[in-house]
């Protein structure tokens, strides 16, 4: 039997009887039926509606099935999120980014998964290394608070926007960070499982660890010249310059005064030649953090610092260029320069 049968609604109306004329009198199957479609058409003053054409009488055995008018339509099937979210994955016309925000795009993998299934992971654009051709970064003095982060492509607020975005894809509940700036592992865990670690937990949980106390043994255990450069960025950090945070640090020597000079935020980097160095195998789910001076310009810091330059330039050069481009003053300035020297020949 067919899985899509004609729809004919019943009595007509006023009678309380529910029945449906058979051509051969027998009863009428009681099927599920689907609604009349959009090619139904009413005979006038009957209430029946029937659906055209009508198919043969063989085909269902002679019999018309019923569905009641008061029937309601089903409602129409919707895809949840993660359906329509792997449909644009899959997609050849609109792509998913694989750093979407939020909790249904893909999944989070522990770490020990990430070496078991050989995933390679790739680090979100926005907490990666600052270049001369990558204009949306992340700008941090990193003995500061992270409410001084900022993004270069708004720098006149707070970083928001990207705070909740996933730090790797595939996502990971749980990430390490090691520097060649300082001797630690820095470990980073999500707090929502779900999600896994993101942007933000990245740079919250890196000031939360530089903000931590030095142990005086780590201090004694390096070299004279790495100490002596410690104490003066200890010194610095404290110190009332406008780049420095100043007494607000206190006496204990702490971990970012561990950075000196290179406590810019540099990027995070994938890199196993330096983890194995460092570590002595290649751990999953561990990258370097780097850490910089300064930053490379901006198209609109390069823009406003050649302004400067012309600006300065013209104040400079801008008498000697009139002095040649007029005839007549340098006449008048030779006339006085002769007359002056005239004058005291004379004397």
């Amino acid at each position: 039997m067919p899985t899509s049968l004609p729809s004919v609604y019943g009595a007509p109306p006023g009678d309380g009887a529910d029945y449906t004329e058979c051509p051969n009198g027998n009863p009428s199957l009681d099927v599920p039926t689907r609604p009349p479609s959009s090619t139904s058409s009413a005979a006038p003053g009957t209430g029946f509606t029937f659906q055209q054409p009508l198919p043969p009488p063989n085909m269902y055995g002679g019999h018309i099935p019923r569905v009641h008018p008061t029937a309601p339509p089903p409602a129409s099937m919707q895809l949840p999120d993660t359906a329509r979210a792997n449909f644009r994955w899959m997609g050849s016309v609109d792509h998913m980014d694989p750093f979407a925000e939020g909790p249904h795009y893909g999944c989070v993998l522990e770490p020990y998964l990430v070496r078991a299934v050989s995933a390679t992971i790739s680090i979100n654009p926005l907490l990666s290394s600052p270049t001369n051709s990558h204009e949306d970064y992340l700008r941090w003095n990193m003995i500061f608070p992270t409410s001084t982060c900022y993004r270069t492509t708004g720098p006149e607020y707070s970083w928001i926007k990207g705070r909740e975005a996933p730090a790797t894809f595939p996502r990971l509940s749980h990430i390490r960070i090691i520097s060649r700036s300082f001797p630690w592992m820095i470990s980073v865990k999500a707090r929502r499982q779900n999600i896994g670690v993101t942007c933000g937990e990245v740079i919250e949980a890196l000031s939360a660890y530089f903000h931590e106390n030095v142990v005086q043994m780590e201090y004694e255990g390096v070299s004279t010249r790495r100490q002596r450069e410690i104490w003066q960025a200890y010194q610095y950090n404290r110190s009332m310059d406008s780049n420095a945070p100043g007494g607000l640090l206190g006496e204990q020597l702490r971990r970012l005064d561990w950075l000196g000079s290179n406590s810019k935020w540099g990027g995070l980097v994938c890199n196993d030649e330096f983890i194995k160095e460092a570590c002595g195998d290649v751990l999953p789910c561990t990258f370097e953090l780097k850490c910089i001076p300064s930053y490379p310009l901006t198209l609109q810091e390069a823009s406003e610092q050649r302004r400067i330059a012309r600006q300065t330039e013209n104040r400079v050069y801008s008498p000697l260029k009139y002095w040649k481009s007029n005839p007549s003053i340098r006449y008048i300035g030779f006339f006085f320069i002769w007359f002056n020297f005239c004058l005291l020949a004379s004397t």
